[in-house]
C-alpha cells in the first residue's frame, strides 16, 4: 500500500513538473509570437512611412512640374493676346506699326504655342502611391485626368490651316521669315534683320491690308485665337490650379522644388553672360532674394544658369512674372529683390 502511495505521489511530482514545463514553454512561444507580429508591425510602419515619403519627394516634383505647365500656359495666353491686339491694329490703325516691321508681324501670326508638353506625366509614372492609400489613390487619378486634358496639337488642326495669312503672303511673293511663337515676339522684333524685305514687299503688304478677303482673314484668325485664349487657355489654368490647391490640401507643406535661381541681364555688370545667384529665404513659400546695384536696362530670372526656366515681366518696381516673358525694365540704383515663384510676384525695394 505505502508502495502505491509512494508510486502516486512520484507520478503526480512529475506531472506537475511537466504542467510547469509545459506552461514554460507556452509562454515562452507566445511571448516570441508576440515578438514576431510587433517587429512585422513595426516594418510595416518603417516600410509605410517610407512608402509615404517617397510619395511626398514624387509629389514635389509633381507639383513643382505643374506649376510650371500653370505658367506656361498663362505665357501662351498674354503672348496669344499680344496677337489679337496687334490684328486689331492692323485692321484699325495700320499706321501705327512702322512699314518694315509689317511683314515680321504678319509672318508671327501664323505661329501658335508648341504642342503641349512637359514632365508632369513622367513624374506621374515615378509616383508610388499606396493603391490601398484612398487619398493617395484618387490624388493620382485627378493628376492623370489632368495631365490627359492638357494635350494639344496645334499643327494637327485644320482650323489653323485654313486662316493662316502665309501663304498668302507667300502667293503675293513675300517671302517667309523664320518666325517661332513668343520668342520672336520678344523685343518686339528688335532681333529681326530689317533689310531683309525690300520696298515692293512692304507695298505689296499695304495692299493686301487694303484687301477685302486678306482682312477677312485676319479677322478669322483673330476669332480663332479669342476662342482659344478664352475656351482653353483659361480651362487649362483653371484646371491645374485646381490639381495644385487638391496637393496642397494633401500636403500642405509641400514646396517648389527648384535648386537656385539667379538674376541675369543688362543691368547687372556680368550683363548676359551669367546669373547672379539669389538666396532661398522661405523654401515652402518658393521665396528668393538678394540685394543688388543694378545699372540702367533690363533684367530676368532663371534657373541653373539656364534658359529653360525663367520669368520676366514687365512692371517695375513691382510686378507679376512671365514664364518666358519680356525682360524687366529697370533704374538704376540699389535694391532689395524679393522674388516668390508660388505668388508670381516680384518686387525691387529701393535702398538708401
Amino acid at each position: 500500500m505505502l508502495r502505491i502511495f509512494h508510486s502516486l505521489r512520484q507520478y503526480f511530482f512529475h506531472a506537475g513538473k511537466l504542467r510547469q514545463y509545459l506552461g514554460y514553454a507556452i509562454g515562452e512561444i507566445i511571448l516570441v509570437v508576440i515578438g514576431i507580429l510587433i517587429a512585422l508591425q513595426i516594418n510595416n510602419w518603417n516600410e509605410k512611412r517610407k512608402q509615404e515619403q517617397r510619395f511626398l519627394v514624387t509629389l514635389e516634383q509633381l507639383y513643382t512640374s505643374i506649376k510650371e505647365d500653370v505658367d506656361l500656359v498663362q505665357s501662351f495666353a498674354m503672348f496669344q493676346q499680344e496677337q489679337i491686339d496687334w490684328i486689331d491694329q492692323l485692321l484699325t490703325e495700320p499706321e501705327r506699326f512702322r512699314p518694315e516691321q509689317l511683314p515680321f508681324i504678319l509672318y508671327y501670326l501664323d505661329t501658335h504655342p508648341r504642342s503641349f508638353s512637359s514632365e508632369t506625366d513622367y513624374y506621374l509614372s515615378a509616383l508610388e502611391f499606396n493603391p490601398n492609400n484612398s487619398k493617395q489613390n484618387e490624388l493620382a487619378k485627378q493628376i492623370a485626368t489632368y495631365i490627359n486634358s492638357q494635350v494639344w496639337d496645334y499643327e494637327k488642326d485644320e482650323q489653323w490651316q485654313q486662316i493662316a495669312v502665309g501663304p498668302i503672303l507667300e502667293e503675293a511673293n513675300i517671302p517667309r521669315y523664320p518666325m517661332s511663337f513668343s520668342y520672336s515676339a520678344l523685343g518686339h522684333f528688335g532681333q529681326v534683320d530689317t533689310s531683309f524685305y525690300t520696298r515692293e514687299n512692304i507695298l505689296a503688304i499695304r495692299a493686301l491690308l487694303n484687301s477685302r478677303a486678306f482682312r477677312s482673314t485676319l479677322r478669322s484668325m483673330q476669332l480663332m485665337k479669342q476662342s482659344y485664349n478664352i475656351a482653353s487657355f483659361a480651362n487649362q489654368q483653371e484646371d491645374g490650379r485646381s490639381i495644385l490647391n487638391a496637393i496642397r490640401n494633401y500636403y500642405p507643406g509641400i514646396r517648389l522644388r527648384y535648386d537656385d535661381v539667379g538674376i541675369i541681364g543688362s543691368a547687372l555688370p556680368t550683363g548676359y553672360s551669367k546669373s547672379i545667384p539669389m538666396q532661398l529665404t522661405d523654401p515652402q513659400k518658393g521665396i528668393w532674394e538678394m540685394d543688388i546695384e543694378l545699372g540702367d536696362g533690363t533684367v530676368k530670372f532663371r534657373t541653373r544658369n539656364s534658359w529653360n526656366q525663367n520669368w520676366g515681366g514687365q512692371g517695375f518696381p513691382s510686378g507679376n512674372t512671365v514664364m518666358y516673358g519680356y525682360d524687366v525694365p529697370v533704374k538704376p540704383g540699389k535694391y532689395h529683390i524679393v522674388l516668390n515663384l508660388s505668388e508670381d510676384t516680384y518686387n525691387f525695394y529701393e535702398k538708401n
